[in-house]
């Protein structure tokens, strides 16, 4: 499948490690909500969009997202960790989802 092919994971050899992680990240003197993920490198006819959600039915693309690593692993793919742009509030519940599209 697409997901399975741009999370470089093996469809016949199921992987829960190549799954995005949520992380919480501090930076600037606050807390974030993040997506860390291993991608394809290399890979420019796919979209990678974070979603989010407050009840898990509707679902919305982060307009504002703010790339904090991209580390090579040497093997053909990347390493990405994406947080959001605004911090967590203790009261706000929000779920995370990574999109991945095809340009073609």
């Amino acid at each position: 499948t697409l997901m399975e092919y741009a999370l470089v994971s093996d469809p016949w050899s199921p992987d829960p490690g190549h799954l995005p992680r949520l992380v919480t990240i501090s930076d600037t003197g606050g807390q974030y909500l993040g997506l860390q993920y291993r991608r394809r490198a290399g890979t420019s006819s796919l979209s990678f969009t974070i979603e989010s959600s407050v009840d898990l039915f509707a679902w919305a693309a982060e307009k504002q997202t703010v790339q904090m690593s991209l580390e090579d692993n040497g093997d053909g793919s990347l390493t990405e960790t994406i947080r959001l742009d605004t911090p967590i509030k203790d009261s706000t519940q929000r779920f995370l989802r990574l999109r991945v599209r095809s340009l073609n």
